[in-house]
């Protein structure tokens, strides 16, 4: 847990310290291609869809490229505290195994011609240079290409041309020929292609899109529709905790909806300096603000050991309709910590193990 000093990691690195759950250590997974692994080595794993699972994510993940080129007033400064969340590039937070990205762009003129040298990543009011959009999704997009993973790509844009601008530019991503050749995964297949199909069409994105116009198309799905999971917007751990555990136990809802389990906590709420803090990232580096994600990552560990011990044969099945989505963080790769969360979620996955603690073989 953090002690409040924290030693930045080899980003992208797998070599991390020993992880302790409960009085057990916990497997090392190798985070840059962990669902690969996972394909090879769990039984069950290639026969889920991805709304299945529960996978590490990324609370504005471009935000690292607001650490300069905003100036040096006030204002400034103040937009770089309370809105950059993560420092790690996008490609760093991918090898550190995070599959779901929120990216947010804006900067298309809303009539005459726009070029793709005019977006900037956007995170509230504050922006990020233009010209870096199209190198840092180029980057990102061809290394994710080379890989055997699937991510979830969640986009919010300032206005539909901003979305027009970065399909024209990334067609090569989005649209290969055919619908049936698509490496964008479909609404239809999120729900019904197992990880094992998924990757062997190498299919590897899934694209929801939150102000991007004509919905139509059968590239993306609509953020709101398409998820479930409110943000708590709050600094009340125990409120946030509560939030979390209603978002998981939100069963009956449609098994077709991804949940985003919505750990941040907002800047600039209340007055005073009692209620103020220095930066997104310092409160979330706080012991008793990750003692509450780990809290709740326990918890959701404890429902699946649970089903593992029941006789009833569908107990299973119920846990894991509880147990899954998206669990999206601030502050990615910043301390061991973080990196041991990430680890941890990414093992509520790990079937194959979950039994081994149980004295279970499966063949």
């Amino acid at each position: 847990m953090p002690t409040g000093t924290h030693t930045p990691p080899q980003v992208g690195s797998t070599q991390l310290a020993s992880i302790v759950t409960g009085q057990s250590s916990a497997v090392l997974y190798d985070t840059a291609k962990w669902m690969e692994n996972f394909i090879h080595q769990q039984f069950d794993f290639k026969n889920r869809t991805l709304l299945d699972l529960i996978l590490p994510g990324s609370h504005d993940a471009a935000t690292y490229t607001m650490q300069s080129g905003m100036g040096a007033s006030i204002i400034a400064t103040l937009a770089r505290i309370y809105t950059v969340t993560q420092t790690c590039t996008l490609i760093e937070q991918f090898n550190l195994g995070i599959r779901y990205f929120d990216i947010r762009i804006t900067g298309a003129s809303s009539s005459g011609k726009s070029h793709l040298k005019d977006l900037r990543f956007m995170h509230g009011s504050a922006k990020s240079a233009k010209g870096i959009v199209f190198p840092e999704l180029h980057d990102f997009f061809n290394h994710i290409r080379s890989t055997n993973e699937v991510v979830l790509l969640k986009f919010h844009f300032g206005k539909p041309r901003d979305f027009e601008l970065l399909v024209r530019e990334f067609g090569d991503i989005f649209y290969i020929g055919s619908i049936e050749s698509l490496k964008v995964i479909t609404p239809e297949q999120l729900a019904t292609m197992s990880m094992g199909d998924l990757l062997k069409a190498k299919k590897q994105f899934v694209v929801l899109t939150h102000h991007a116009g004509d919905e139509s198309q059968p590239i993306h799905m609509q953020y709101k529709p398409s998820t479930s999971g409110a943000w708590a917007k709050t600094r009340d751990l125990e409120r946030l905790h509560n939030h979390l555990q209603r978002v998981r136990e939100e069963v009956s809802e449609s098994e077709e909806k991804l949940k985003v389990y919505q750990t941040n906590q907002p800047g600039l709420v209340g007055s005073g300096r009692s209620t103020m803090f220095a930066s997104v990232r310092h409160q979330d580096s706080k012991a008793a603000s990750r003692n509450t994600i780990h809290r709740f990552v326990e918890e959701s560990r404890d429902i699946l050991i649970g089903a593992i011990r029941d006789p009833d044969h569908q107990a299973m099945a119920r846990a894991r309709a509880s147990v899954r989505g998206v669990v999206s963080l601030d502050n990615i790769g910043s301390d061991n910590d973080k990196n041991i969360l990430i680890q941890r979620i990414i093992g509520l996955n790990d079937e194959n193990r979950l039994n081994r603690e149980q004295g279970i073989t499966r063949l």
